[in-house]
């Protein structure tokens, strides 16, 4: 060791890795701290974040030398309950020296903030270089001491309000969000709803909603002009699951109107040639929108009369529908209309009631696919978790199946299919003499399917 230049030495440990580094710092007390700056420069809590057991001995790390607050990029802290006013001034602290955040994770927010503690605000507000947020268990005082004031350029938000237990409170009201950055956001996800327009987000790409609220679409249309993937998740609780179905009539009659006045008649929104619509076939419905091309469409639990009129309104080209073995009905399935547009069909049945018939649902499938143009057919067969069906898709011959389809389907191209977790097939459809044949392709050729 006393030959090595320790400056050379230094430049050879930043090679080493991280299990090396520790292993140093065991055996060698002259580079321990040159090797936990290297550490600290490594650190990175995106996948695995600080905890309430964690966060005090990584803030004794950086009081040690704050020059390693330099090197974080990433910091993510997560809290299972909230957090007491001695921990909340320790994140704070660890704040407080790490200006190169670009990406910034807190959970239990509203109680990281209180009458009695408030330090967190000022070193997360003095970060100027996010580019990444996610805050979540917001609440009052977290929207007006931080994100009214946070000015960052940031790309990507995520704000999640306090869940709220009683199912007659209304959505979280999310307008105005981040109104200093509104200019830079590409990507928003919040369970909050815009219940009114105080400032427009215009560079936003993504909007993802966590709640299925789809009153006013207007808001949302003046709020995110320029849109082009709109995902509803509702997991944060179905606020329009009770009204009857007279309201959900009014609701969609007045999104249409709203969509009207703000959308040209061969436009759309979300807009572009890649627009994209994700959830459930029920939301669908309610929000009323028209010429979308891409739709992810999870109709398991839905009417079929609203997935029929949100998909001959919508006209999609590529579709993927996710349906249920026990609450389709088949023939309806057979008259399903796409608007005349549909390219690529990815249709997943899940099996979730006793065996079904093959011969009514294959030919629901395929009377469905001759009404569009359907060139690409993704058939899936999924089986719920701890089921017998494994044993009835053992039985399915994936390759007559193929051919079938080939021969009842005009302008076939390719044919995939997946039954169950284990088969999986794909197959190019080629003309014979007297008819069609399909040659196999290798899983994940897919020419067109992108």
């Amino acid at each position: 060791m006393s030959r090595i230049n320790p400056d050379i030495f230094i430049i050879m440990m930043a090679l080493l890795p991280t299990r090396d580094l520790l292993s140093v710092q065991l055996v060698n007390s002259t580079f321990y701290w040159e090797a936990a700056n290297l550490l600290a420069a490594r650190a990175d809590f995106t996948h695995k974040p600080l905890t309430a057991r964690t966060v005090p001995s990584y803030a004794q790390f950086i009081s040690r030398d704050m020059v390693r607050g330099n090197y974080l990029k990433h910091f993510n802290v997560q809290f299972w309950e909230d957090v007491p006013p001695e921990l909340a001034s320790q994140v704070a602290y660890i704040l407080s020296w790490c200006f190169q955040i670009v990406s910034l994770r807190l959970t239990q927010c509203e109680s990281l903030v209180t009458s009695q503690n408030t330090f967190i605000v000022g070193p997360v507000l003095a970060i100027r270089g996010l580019t990444e947020v996610c805050f979540e268990d917001v609440g009052p005082r977290w929207i007006s001491s931080v994100c009214d004031s946070l000015q960052t350029p940031l790309l990507r938000a995520t704000v999640m309000f306090v869940d709220y237990v009683d199912s007659v409170v209304t959505v979280p009201d999310a307008t105005g969000l981040l109104p200093n950055c509104a200019l830079t956001i590409q990507h928003m996800t919040t369970n909050g709803k815009f219940n009114g327009l105080r400032f427009i987000y215009p560079s936003a790409m993504s909007l993802r909603l966590m709640h299925d609220d789809m009153r006013d679409v207007g808001v949302l249309i003046d709020a995110f002009p320029t849109v082009e993937r709109l995902c509803i998740k509702d997991q944060e609780g179905d606020y329009l699951m009770g009204i009857s179905r007279e309201a959900c009539r009014e609701v969609r009659a007045r999104n249409v109107v709203q969509i009207a006045a703000r959308v040209p008649e061969d436009g759309s929104w979300p807009v572009g040639d890649n627009a994209r619509f994700v959830g459930r076939a029920r939301t669908l419905y309610l929000l009323g929108l028209t010429n979308i091309p891409y739709i992810e469409l999870d109709a398991k639990d839905d009417d079929f009369e609203d997935i029929q009129v949100a998909l001959q309104d919508a006209a999609p080209m590529d579709l993927d529908l996710r349906l249920s073995s026990l609450r389709t009905p088949w023939d309806s399935l057979a008259q399903l209309s796409c608007g005349g547009n549909l390219n690529v069909l990815e249709l997943c049945i899940i099996l979730d009631s006793p065996p079904i018939d093959v011969d009514r649902v294959v030919p629901s499938i395929i009377a469905m696919c001759q009404r569009e143009p359907v060139a690409n057919l993704h058939l899936a067969f999924e089986e719920v978790e701890n089921s017998i069906w494994w044993m009835w898709l053992t039985q399915i011959d994936m390759h007559h199946l193929a051919r079938v389809l080939a021969n009842e389907i005009a302008g076939l191209a390719q044919v995939h299919i997946t039954a169950g977790r284990h088969r999986n097939g794909e197959w190019q459809v080629v003309q014979i003499p007297g008819g069609f044949d399909v040659e196999e392709l290798p899983v994940g050729h897919r020419d067109r399917w992108l």
